[in-house]
């Protein structure tokens, strides 16, 4: 583990020499903080920066699958249960990110906060690369695309002007007005969500937080090598570990997910390309306009009813894998297979005939007809219940993925601990 002078042994220094100044000072002043801590970080890692994604994580020496790469101690979590508003939100009515996006506000505003030196290191919101922040021509690359619908820029400001103004206006001698200008923004309440949507973990009670240092490693679809996890010991430990060898000068990559790049771009500010787990989402709206030009909008409106009314097959869009998709293209099958069955369907429906279409709903009211009279016949049968073992229980546990960076932390035994997150 490492010890001796933090710049020498957690520092990426040939990196570090094209950085600024202050950058290199926010560096240190976090790895002494994580030293003087008990984070026990590995000799054999360094924090370096990259021109267009910021700092990550290096092995400097070859790594072992299985090596801890460093420890969390929950204490050091950025949470609302261990920050300054810990007392004054267990009366507000607060919900989602805003308490935590508050006790990150509140803290940051502190210069003795105890977390100064992780915050430092935060990215600034110039730095970010959401869509959220995006100006409308280049919004405009996004047409088509479900993530404009996505990323709720009217709620982030509802949000804000609704209730977190207000909290901090009934509590201003936690929140100063003469630190407005500078922490109390709606840009700083924005960079905050924004560092939640990107940074942040979720225990097993759907509590969200933010892990110090876990939080560096980056991810890149199809590389990951490092994952965060809890062991059980007289407190939860929670540690990084990796899941593979690692060689020498390799990035320590954690996962964020198996997202399709609209997701990775959405919460994350960034795309991996090639992705194997990307998709095409098709809009119902763009399913119903090209419809409506085939029937006509009267008719496809009297369809849209009539099958609403039946519980009919209506999605807000509809996925397309990539994988599908490029598999009927490598093997020359036709691509429409690779279009989701429910699609298809639809899409027969609103386009046959009108005589068919109204075959169709009689006799599919005659089929839940048939199951309602089947039903009524079936009363009186008494259900036997099916019974679950321990044991299949215990596997199904045993089995659970590892926590990824917004995704739940999942528990592991010691002895299972070189699987990751």
């Amino acid at each position: 583990m490492a010890t001796g002078i933090p710049e020498d042994k957690l520092l990426d220094l040939k990196r570090q020499e094209a950085i600024s100044e202050e950058d290199k000072a926010a560096d240190i002043r976090f790895v002494t903080w994580m030293m003087e801590n008990g984070f026990e970080l590995h000799e054999s890692i360094a924090i370096t920066h990259y021109d267009t994604r910021g700092r990550g994580v290096i092995a400097v020496k070859k790594l072992k699958k299985g090596d801890r790469l460093f420890k969390v101690p929950p204490s050091m979590f950025l949470s609302v249960g261990n920050s300054g508003l810990k007392d004054v939100m267990k009366g507000s009515k607060l919900e989602g990110w805003t308490p935590l996006i508050l006790a990150m506000m509140y803290e940051s505003s502190k210069q003795d906060s105890r977390w100064k030196p992780y915050l430092d290191v935060l990215p600034p919101l110039r730095s970010l690369t959401h869509p959220h922040l995006w100006n409308q021509d280049e919004l405009k690359e996004l047409k088509g695309t479900h993530v404009l619908d996505r990323i709720g820029l009217d709620q982030i400001e509802s949000q804000y002007n609704q209730f977190a103004k207000p909290f901090m206006a009934k509590h201003s001698k936690l929140f100063p007005s003469e630190l407005t200008e500078q922490n109390f923004t709606y840009d700083a309440f924005m960079r905050m969500g924004l560092l939640i949507s990107g940074y942040s973990f979720t225990n097993e009670k759907d509590e969200v937080f933010m892990a110090p240092m876990a939080d560096i490693l980056n991810h890149k679809t199809g590389h990951n090598n490092a994952r965060l996890f809890t062991k059980r010991q007289k407190s939860k430990v929670f540690e990084m570990l990796t899941v593979k060898t690692v060689e020498a000068g390799e990035e320590l990559y954690n996962t964020y997910g198996d997202y399709p790049n609209s997701e990775l771009l959405r919460k994350y500010g960034f795309v991996d390309d090639p992705n194997p787990f990307d998709i095409v989402e098709i809009g119902l709206p763009s399913v119903l306009k090209i419809c409506s030009s085939k029937v006509g909008e009267e008719e496809l409106t009297r369809r849209v009813e009539a099958l609403d009314s039946r519980g009919g097959l209506f999605e807000e869009s509809f996925i397309c894998e990539r994988s599908d998709l490029t598999e009927a293209e490598n093997t020359g099958d036709d691509v429409g297979l690779a279009v989701p069955g429910d699609l298809m369907a639809l899409v027969n429906q609103l386009v046959m005939s009108q005589a068919e279409f109204d075959k169709a709903m009689a006799e599919r009211d005659m089929e839940e007809q048939e199951e309602d009279k089947s039903e009524d016949d079936g009363e009186d049968e008494e259900e036997v219940p099916q019974l679950l073992h321990e044991h299949e229980t215990e596997a199904n546990e045993a089995n659970k993925e590892p926590p990824a960076k917004r995704q739940k932390l999942s528990t592991n035994e010691t002895s299972s601990s070189s699987s990751s997150s």
